[in-house]
């Protein structure tokens, strides 16, 4: 039975990543779905891993309770990507099955882009980012199945990690090798600032001549294009937007003068009569739906696992972790997409800490 769960794996991984094949975001279906088979594959589920995720359901429970009339039933989706990320990393063998998943997403995301410079403006423009918001719609960016060029990013960087743990501990091949190529002309198509930071990060780690040669590249592309590079790199537009968003949220969660508001929250992600309802700061989202307690619970289960990254000499995994985390949320939400789930998943994945088949293994 095992055997024949595994073969449908790669395929739910790629469906997991399908926020925007169609109106309804089928990637969290999905999720949902490989969840249930993993459960049943692996029987069993640890006891502490049980009381995470009972911590969990109460704060969603408290938030749903105290917001009973606003609440957003999005907000359930963290406990199911909690419960993704556990059962996930707790079986080695769904690496491989999550390196081909994503990585045929990528390709597909990449031929998309290559396909709107050879036949723009068509049906399939919606998976594909024209760049009028910095000022250079010449520039046609990535995003694949997935809602922004940010988590289509992810996904990549995910792939990567993945990647690098592969040619770390077992051979890699000619096809590893083009799809490792696929994969970089994926996030150079992003064009977003958070994924080319952790593309340097990891090439300064594990791919030291290709990140000379980018260092290079870069040095002389601010020379010959420094117009285009000022406008993509040192462009504000994105982060004003940001700013907008948190005036929602100043009005909504800071100004609320309520002891209820700030501990639990408003229970949804959207902020009424604003002209920015979404609020796009990870972080302001996480207060405004959960209050300081949920945000709390969040904290200190991230900051659990970057502990044990680090207490086991996981240092660049524990740095990765953390920015992910604490840090690319400033930016973005992510908490309510399956890439940031995949995303974690990959990076305790490759740390092997928490493999239920290793003596020593960790458990969440």
């Amino acid at each position: 039975m095992k055997l024949r769960i595994s073969f449908f794996l790669p395929f739910l991984f790629f469906a997991c990543t399908l926020n925007r094949l169609f109106t309804f975001p089928i990637d969290k279906f999905f999720i949902l779905v490989t969840c249930l088979l993993l459960l049943y594959q692996q029987k069993t589920i640890s006891i502490k891993s049980i009381r995470l995720l009972l911590i969990v359901i109460a704060v969603l429970l408290i938030t749903f309770f105290v917001n009973s009339l606003s609440f957003s039933f999005l907000l359930l989706f963290p406990l199911i990507g909690l419960l993704f990320i556990i059962l996930l990393v707790r079986d080695t063998d769904n690496k491989q099955y999550l390196y081909y998943g994503l990585w045929w997403h990528i390709f597909l995301g990449l031929l998309l882009v290559i396909y709107s410079y050879i036949q723009p403006y068509t049906f399939l423009d919606d998976y594909v980012h024209y760049m009028y918001d910095k000022g250079m719609p010449f520039l046609h960016a990535g995003m694949g199945f997935t809602p922004t060029v940010q988590t289509f990013g992810t996904m990549c960087l995910a792939w990567l990690l993945l990647y690098v743990h592969k040619r770390g501990f077992i051979f890699t091949t000619r096809v590893d090798r083009f799809m490792l190529f696929i994969v970089i002309l994926g996030i150079c198509v992003t064009f977003n600032r958070n994924t080319f930071v952790m593309l340097i990060f990891i090439t300064f780690f594990h791919f030291k001549k290709f990140f000379y040669l980018f260092f290079l590249a870069s040095v002389t592309g601010v020379i010959y294009y420094y117009n285009t590079i000022e406008s993509l790199v040192l462009n504000v537009n994105t982060l004003n937007s940001r700013i907008r968003g948190l005036e929602g949220f100043q009005n909504s969660y800071i100004e609320s003068n309520s002891l209820i508001v700030y501990l639990f929250g408003r229970g949804d992600n959207n902020v009424l009569n604003t002209q920015n309802p979404l609020i796009e700061n990870g972080i302001a989202a996480m207060l405004h739906s959960f209050g300081f307690v949920g945000f709390l619970v969040y904290g200190i289960i991230g900051g659990v696992l970057v502990s044990l990254l680090l207490a086991n000499k996981k240092w660049f995994l524990a740095t990765f972790l953390f920015y992910i985390l604490f840090i690319q949320q400033i930016f973005t939400t992510e908490l309510y997409n399956g890439t940031f789930y995949i995303i974690v998943a990959a990076i305790l994945l490759t740390s092997g800490l928490f493999n239920k088949k290793n003596k020593a293994t960790l458990e969440i």
